[in-house]
């Protein structure tokens, strides 16, 4: 805590600054001055805690000083010096706020029970505030977690929701939930028209909301007033069941993820999407086929599928806008369907498909189009899982490094990365160039090395490096560098 004094007689000052220590109190003396205004200016500056001050000074007394301060910040600390006959300005202090005042002569037993007294209040006053922040956070908590289960729809969450709300329950007419893309998007969390609860999947930041009214309109309204320009928010449809939370969700992810796909700012509702397409929200049995094979890896089959697909999309007589927007559909499935199955697509978030479609007139352009970007997307699928072999072999290594002196095995290797043990072999194989064996005893020559250079024995470095037999080691370590490991030690020796 930061303190300041004020006292018009320079021994008080010094007095106060020395006889006591302050840093056992946890207090440091920020500053000091010899009259009221020079001592507003101080607290202005550094804004202390503690605000020692006497009441009579030239000037601005300390009563108007205390006044001033406490206005500017009720939850400062006021200690007040008064001389003897002074107990009308105390009283008057005491009634503006001050903790306790200290009556000259000031003595160090005197200012140590003072300060006690203000150690002793700003526990006191911590203690009420932490009771409040914990009682508001278990709820605010619990609030999340009922929420969260709604959301996934895990057993008991409706009749949990029913007891954690309690009466406010009875108030609800329905929910919505929010997708945005700004962890500092918060509405007001409770008002006359609703509770608003913010979460997070780990994926998406959700914003849910209880209302107390079927007139959504309030929402947007508020929404309107704290969403800055470049966010964007998805918005699902009111379901006047609670349980339905799960549908709403889904529409917001969806409205979110077409106005990012867009690349249109601020609200998106999804019954706008729904308004305004004249494409089906499901998907095709084409479509579907193009998502199977992409995901299996058979290039073949996704063209077959997509020559398909486009050969349904030429016998209907249909406006460029709509086959833009038929294209935009099948381009987002298979991104979608390629981050649900975890491949990390590069760049997708700096490509902008709509521009580009801008500039195609015909058919065959839209045709050539989505081909050519089909293709980039198995490309980026294949990089993934070249990208995904070698890690798994680098998760490989960094096993066979940290158990290299132990007996371990190609189907306990396997096991750790999580695959099957022939699929493991040829993969290591591929990768490194070597086999896993090869690998292993390579690895062991070098710390059998190593271990010579430092003075090991040959038997305490055959087994510290996970060799059954001295005499196993021995004809390893031979095999591998043309001299015995015996030779070899005598030869750095000399």
């Amino acid at each position: 805590m930061k303190a300041i004094i004020i006292d018009d007689e320079f021994i008080v000052l010094e007095g106060m600054k020395k006889m006591i220590d302050w840093s056992s109190y946890g207090i440091e003396i920020v500053g000091t001055a010899d009259n009221g205004d020079d001592g507003l200016s101080l607290f202005e500056k550094h804004q202390p805690n503690i605000v020692f001050t006497d009441i009579r000074m030239p000037g601005k007394d300390g009563l108007t000083l205390v006044k001033e301060i406490l206005q500017q910040s009720p939850d400062v600390l006021c200690i007040v010096f008064s001389g003897f006959n002074e107990f009308e300005y105390v009283r008057s202090a005491l009634k503006l706020g001050v903790i306790d005042y200290l009556e000259k002569p000031i003595t160090i037993p005197t200012i140590k029970e003072t300060l006690d007294k203000i150690l002793d209040h700003v526990q006191k006053q911590q203690e009420i505030v932490e009771l409040k922040e914990n009682a508001n956070q278990t709820e605010q908590i619990k609030l999340e977690k009922i929420t969260m289960d709604l959301l996934f729809q895990n057993p008991n969450s409706f009749e949990n929701w029913q007891s954690q709300l309690a009466e406010d329950s009875q108030k609800v007419v329905g929910v919505m939930a929010i997708v945005h893309d700004s962890r500092s998007l918060r509405l007001p969390t409770r008002s006359d028209s609703y509770l608003a609860i913010s979460i997070n999947t780990g994926v998406n930041n959700i914003l849910v909301v209880y209302m107390y009214t079927s007139d959504t309109s309030i929402i947007l309204k508020e929404l309107k007033n704290i969403t800055v320009e470049k966010q964007v928010i998805g918005i699902g449809n009111m379901w006047k069941d609670v349980v339905e939370l799960r549908k709403s969700y889904e529409e917001a992810l969806k409205a979110y993820k077409y106005a990012l796909f867009r690349q249109l700012k601020g609200m998106q509702l999804y019954e706008e999407i729904n308004r305004n397409s004249k494409l089906s929200k499901y998907i095709s049995e084409e479509e579907k086929e193009i998502l199977y094979h992409i995901i299996l890896g058979d290039h073949e089959l996704v063209y077959e599928s997509l020559d398909k697909h486009f050969q349904e999309l030429e016998q209907e007589t249909l406006e460029t806008s709509i086959l833009e927007d038929a294209l935009l559909k099948l381009f987002y499935l298979c991104l979608e369907t390629l981050e649900e199955s975890q491949y990390d697509i590069q760049n997708k978030n700096t490509f902008l498909p709509q521009t580009e479609l801008q500039n195609v007139k015909t058919k065959s352009e839209l045709r050539a189009w989505i081909s050519s970007n089909i293709d980039w997307i198995i490309n980026a699928s294949e990089e993934h899982q070249r990208a995904k072999q070698n890690h798994l072999v680098e998760k490989a290594c960094k096993y066979i490094h940290r158990h290299y002196n132990h007996n371990i095995s190609l189907q306990e290797i396997a096991e750790e990365v999580g695959l099957n043990p022939n699929y493991f072999s040829a993969l290591f194989k591929n990768v490194m160039g070597m086999t896993y064996i090869k690998y292993l005893t390579q690895l062991r020559m070098k710390m059998a090395k190593l271990m010579l250079r430092h003075g090991d024995t040959v038997a305490e470095v055959s087994q510290n490096i996970g060799y059954a037999t001295y005499r196993h080691f021995s004809d390893t370590f031979k095999r591998q560098t043309g001299i015995s490991p015996g030779k070899y030690k005598e030869g750095i020796s000399i």
